[in-house]
């Protein structure tokens, strides 16, 4: 093990104890993670975590704005195109809106 944690912090560019220390550290955080609510919204607060959206819309709007979009594609996909030529005219030959693309 002692040989393994050597070989490690060498090709980490460390002294043994600063590697050692920089473990130690990833794993014990310095300060209590949160245990209530009110510690958690205090936590994320000191952390700058609150208010990422802060320049969007408010989250009503939003899953508003959401909910529209899926019923664009929603849409979109119900309604297939006319079977149309390539000057966008239905082909010769078929009316509009009849063969395989058609609703």
């Amino acid at each position: 093990m002692e040989s393994r944690l050597r070989e490690t912090a060498a090709r980490a560019g460390l002294p043994v104890e600063e590697y050692l220390y920089s473990l130690v550290a990833k794993e014990i955080p310095e300060e209590p993670m949160p245990r209530t609510g009110a510690e958690a919204l205090a936590y994320w607060r000191r952390h700058d975590c609150l208010g990422g959206f802060a320049d969007g819309p408010d989250s009503p709007e939003l899953a508003r704005q959401w909910r529209e979009q899926e019923q664009h594609h929603r849409d979109d996909m119900l309604v297939p195109p006319i079977a149309q030529g390539d000057n966008g005219e239905p082909r010769q030959g078929e009316p509009a809106g009849s063969g395989l693309n058609a609703a």
